[in-house]
């Protein structure tokens, strides 16, 4: 404890008055007390306030909130029409969906077959690409950047730049 007169150091806690000047710090004892009372009450308070605005908060979701019995015939019939149609579409979008799949298996297909009609093509690095995002367009097969790198005499396949010149070969 510290001598709130002098400013003493290291009086012990149950010390009634300071060795070094006799002030009373039984006073000064009985303030520090009251503070922490004090600070324990506001945050007593603090937490029984948040308390109460929960309930409030849970008290009017209840009311306010509708219940599945309070819509009416015609707003239940318009609802189910509406996800018959989200239904619908969602079938609609899949079978596009999986018609677009298969046009790009056929373009990558006509496109990998035009690339190996080459036997090397000059590719310019683009920012964020990678050697296997390059190899899977190139190849269909991002597991052959391997290639890549070792036809460019990259040693770090993980570090391409962007403008860097690469050669892509066709065997």
């Amino acid at each position: 404890m510290e001598c709130p007169v002098c400013k003493t150091t290291g009086i012990k806690e149950e010390a009634k008055t300071c060795p070094n000047c006799n002030a009373d710090l039984e006073s000064f004892q009985l303030l520090k007390k009251i503070e922490k009372s004090s600070k324990n009450r506001k945050n007593t308070i603090i937490l029984l306030i948040i308390i109460v605005i929960l309930a409030i908060a849970a008290i009017l979701l209840v009311l306010f909130l509708p219940s599945g019995e309070t819509v009416s015939k015609d707003e239940k019939i318009r609802m189910e029409q509406q996800i018959q149609n989200l239904k619908n579409e969602n079938i609609q979008l899949t079978s596009q969906i999986a018609e677009l799949n298969k046009q790009k298996e056929t373009l990558t297909s006509e496109s990998l077959q035009s690339k190996q009609k080459c036997e090397e093509v000059a590719y310019t690095v683009r920012w964020g690409e990678t050697l296997y995002l390059i190899a899977e367009s190139f190849y269909g097969d991002g597991l052959k950047y391997q290639k890549i790198a070792k036809d460019n005499n990259i040693k770090d396949p993980d570090f391409i730049l962007e403008g860097q010149k690469l050669k892509i070969v066709f065997d």
